[in-house]
C-alpha cells in the first residue's frame, strides 16, 4: 500500500473552523486552514472538500488562526506575522463557490529576541 502525504502540497493543518449549527440547518461545514494558506471548504455531510483557495503570504508566513461565521459565508483568519484576512464565500449555484478577501498587515506583530 501506498500512503502519501500531501506535507508539501499543502502544509500541515493549523485550525478546523466551523459555523454555528443549529437543529434547523444541519449542514456540516468546516474551513481547514493549512499552514501555507490553503483553505478548504470541507463538507462532512457529503465528505468532499467544496472549494480550495490559497492566500498569498509572504517568506516564513503562516496561518495561525480563524473564525467562521454563523452564516456560513464569512470568515477570518490571522498569520504569525500579525497579517489578518478578513472575507466572504459566496455561492455561484451548485458547483461554483467565490472567496473574496482583503488582507489587513501588522495589525498586531510582536518581536522577541
Amino acid at each position: 500500500m501506498n500512503f502519501q502525504s500531501n506535507f508539501e502540497d499543502d502544509g500541515y493543518v493549523v485550525f478546523v473552523i466551523s459555523n454555528k449549527s443549529t437543529a434547523k440547518s444541519m449542514k456540516s461545514r468546516r474551513l481547514v486552514g493549512f499552514s501555507n494558506g490553503v483553505i478548504k471548504r470541507v463538507s462532512f455531510d457529503s465528505l468532499s472538500v467544496e472549494h480550495c483557495f490559497k492566500v498569498p503570504l509572504k517568506h516564513g508566513e503562516k496561518l495561525t488562526c480563524g473564525f467562521y461565521s454563523e452564516n456560513d459565508v464569512n470568515f477570518a483568519f490571522g498569520t504569525n506575522y500579525g497579517t489578518v484576512f478578513i472575507g466572504s464565500l459566496k455561492a455561484h449555484g451548485r458547483n461554483r463557490v467565490d472567496a473574496s478577501y482583503c488582507r489587513i498587515d501588522n495589525i498586531c506583530k510582536q518581536n522577541i529576541f
